[in-house]
């Protein structure tokens, strides 16, 4: 039957009714230490608790808040949820956010699970009335009793959807997720095919079962008929007894999760031979391809990453047989698309946003048009997420738009960073995030967690970062953490450390030594030219905020106060490592003089290789920015830069002729015969046109004569001669 023809009472129970009736004895749920629970005692229990409920007033329609964990989570949403709407809460939350989320919520019964929970106390305050959940260690799995505080009750808040849920909030502040019966069927049913569930499997829930993901996976499973096995929460120590005593098919688990088990396995292995673990299922936050790999090689079972979001859950997801490495799969049901800041619908392998539509999405935030206006467009819900498509359909993501690092103009993602410094055997863990600049705008940090026994200084662990990532994207500053903060699915609060640490950028550099006197005299002076306070002796002038015209007037300002004489080579030596200690050495290895550097010379930037060496004739003295040029080149490409002679001698201005005439003799030291490669940039390319005439004039082959961005030389000027342009203008467009 067609998940649109079911009738909408027919969703909350259809699959435990009918287990009940087809395997009553089969085991439903279990946890620790309890007894298992059968689907007919399931469904008996259902009922009871249902009736319960009514007499303590919860009316049909209504919703009530869920304070509690474990198998009693899923016996008290399975009957709430057959005449009303559940919204369950994080225990570990203060009663501060109790008193945000009850009153939000409206509801006018909470049901609390631990005595002293903080929940108990805010609902009295707020006049709700609470009822007690308790359970004998002698009763099987999921069975409890409810105990009325006997406060009035007041109105609680009416709704057609039969899970109430917050968003993660962990780039603003949360909203308030309906979710109807027939969203978590289709949320069942698309998962449960995808993951070929039957009624042999059990599920091993790892995951918080007040969160989408969590409860949705037990409804899933519990939709097949199989077995549930629930646990208040992840306990190391406990773990390989778990996988003995219940033998799991699968488990599911958060990044953090998965990392304790992958050293579990290693400790134990014994308790992790001959299971019958068909797969993991990751959850929350983007699991590290490191990891995946680490849990595959000592469990000996896939790992499929998934994606999903607390509006829209199971979007796609790696299913046996069909997993890419780095992608979190293919759509399971959901339509899912690509779209650019116009709301275009954008082509495979094409970056942007992410956005879904679908059986399982939700219609809309409850109480929160203005969210819904943002949220949605021409029908699709956008998520926030940044990816791609590839040809076959699986979803690749790269960030989070909220979560991009406006440094300056240059366009950051937070997670790029996080792999390049997570990829450093000392870092377990790591967090990158913006904090304020006076220039820019935003800059660079990371936080990160050591791995136990190793240790990395700032400065060593920004240089691994500058060898992997484009100087802009290298963290100004790395702070030592003891743990990373996480919302309960495993997601980075990035917005947590950038406000813990929003003054940062402000607080003294930490030095291994104290700066000596040439550095100290070079930080003033890149202070004065980049308006940047507490520069580091390791921080590189370029993510400081630093471009090519800045650097060419640190260069100047430095030889002036200084009174040094660089060679051309010395200052290529600089743009190497571009930091205040890198030129402070540079610094002390050169005679002080007050000559101008290198005018008129050729810089060998690579001398050695197979091929004919490639002379670049650069428009000023200052043509550093050609390295980049040499490095695409290749190792095998010799490759010299020709720098421009000063143009004035005895008070004339030379000609190009005897500029070209200065520079081949230059050249001529360096390579005294042809054949000859020559290149030029803006106006060293016209000089390198003379200089290629000249030497053709001297019978030397030219081999290749390369010009890029330059004016054509014996071309009229444009303000002369601009009828004839026009024309020819007009000319070439009426033949295209």
């Amino acid at each position: 039957m067609p998940l649109d023809s079911i009738p909408w009472e027919s969703h909350r129970f259809l699959d435990v009714e009918r287990w009940a009736i087809e395997r009553p004895d089969a085991v439903a749920l279990l946890a620790p230490g309890r007894a298992p629970l059968s689907y007919s005692a399931l469904q008996s229990h259902i009922q009871t608790a249902s009736q319960a409920l009514k007499d303590c007033g919860l009316a049909s329609g209504e919703a009530a808040a869920l304070v509690m964990h474990g198998a009693e989570l899923v016996t008290a949403f399975l009957a709430i949820a057959r005449d009303s709407a559940c919204a369950p809460l994080n225990p570990a939350l203060t009663e501060d956010e109790y008193r945000f989320h009850l009153s939000r919520l409206g509801v006018g019964i909470v049901l609390v699970q631990e005595p002293d929970s903080k929940a108990l106390a805010v609902a009295r305050e707020l006049g709700i009335r609470t009822l007690r959940i308790h359970s004998a260690d002698h009763s099987p799995a999921g069975v409890f009793s409810l105990e009325s505080d006997g406060a009035p009750k007041g109105p609680g808040r009416k709704t057609e959807a039969a899970l109430l849920l917050y968003s993660s909030a962990t780039t603003g502040s949360p909203k308030l997720i309906p979710l109807t019966c027939a969203n978590l069927s289709a949320i069942a049913l698309h998962n449960s095919r995808a993951l070929e569930l039957s009624q042999s499997d059990r599920f091993l829930a790892l995951a918080p079962l007040y969160h989408s993901f969590g409860l949705g996976t037990v409804l899933t499973q519990l939709s097949c008929g199989g077995s549930v096995i629930c646990t208040p929460t992840f306990e190391p120590d406990l773990f390989p007894r778990w996988l003995e005593d219940f033998r799991p098919t699968w488990i599911c688990g958060a990044p953090p999760v998965l990392r304790a088990i992958t050293a579990l396995a290693r400790q134990h292995p014994e308790s992790f031979r001959d299971l019958p673990l068909r797969f993991i299922q990751t959850f929350g936050s983007p699991a590290d391809q490191a990891l995946l790999q680490s849990i595959e090689e000592v469990i000996h079972a896939p790992v499929f990453e998934a994606y999903g979001t607390t509006e829209a859950v199971a979007i796609t997801r790696n299913v046996p047989g069909a997993r890419k490495q780095g992608s979190v799969g293919r759509s399971i049901g959901s339509e899912v698309a690509i779209m650019d800041e116009s709301g275009a619908i954008l082509s495979s392998d094409t970056e942007g946003e992410v956005v879904v539509r679908g059986p399982t999405l939700m219609a809309g935030y409850i109480d929160d048009p203005e969210a819904n206006r943002a949220a949605f467009r021409d029908g699709w819900f956008r998520t926030g997420d940044i990816g791609r498509l590839d040809s076959e359909g699986f979803l690749y993501l790269t960030g989070r738009l909220k979560e991009i690092i406006n440094r300056g103009g240059q366009k950051i993602v937070p997670s790029e960073v996080d792999r390049v410094l997570a990829s450093h055997f000392a870092v377990v863990d790591v967090a990158t995030f913006a904090v304020p600049h006076p220039t820019l705008g935003q800059e660079v940090a990371a936080a990160v967690v050591f791995r136990n026994g190793c240790s990395v200084s700032e400065s060593l662990l920004r240089e691994f970062a500058a060898a992997r990532l484009a100087p802009f994207k290298i963290p100004r500053r790395i702070i030592f953490v003891d743990a990373i903060p996480r919302d309960p699915a495993g997601k980075l609060r990035r917005g947590e450390l950038a406000e813990r640490f929003r003054v940062l950028a402000d607080r003294p550099m930490e030095y291994s030594q104290p700066p000596d006197a040439m550095e100290t005299s070079l930080i003033e002076i890149w202070t004065r030219i980049l308006n940047v306070r507490l520069i580091g002796v390791d921080d590189n002038f370029f993510s400081l905020g630093g471009d090519s015209l800045s650097a060419t007037v640190m260069f100047r300002e430095v030889q002036t106060s200084i009174n040094a004489n660089l060679e051309g080579l010395q200052w290529m030596e600089f743009f190497e490592q571009p930091t205040v200690a890198n030129l402070a050495r540079i610094l002390s290895q050169v005679v002080v003089s007050s000559d101008r550097p290198c005018a008129g010379c050729v810089l060998p930037v690579q001398r050695r290789g197979s091929r004919l060496p490639f002379f670049c004739f650069a428009p000023d003295p200052n043509p550093y920015y050609l390295r980049h040029l040499a490095k695409c080149l290749g190792e095998e490409q010799p490759f010299y830069i020709v720098c421009p002679p000063d143009p004035v001698r005895d008070n004339r201005l030379l000609k190009i002729e005897d500029l070209a005439r200065l520079l081949v003799a230059g050249i001529r030291d360096v390579s005294p015969s042809g054949p000859y490669v020559f290149g030029g940039h803006c106006y060293g390319g016209v000089v390198a046109f003379e200089a290629a005439l000249q030497l053709l004039s001297q019978n030397e082959e030219i081999a290749q004569l390369v010009l890029f961005d330059v004016p054509t030389p014996g071309y009229p000027k444009v303000t002369r001669s601009w009828r004839k342009y026009l024309a020819e203008s007009r000319r070439m467009f009426a033949a295209a």
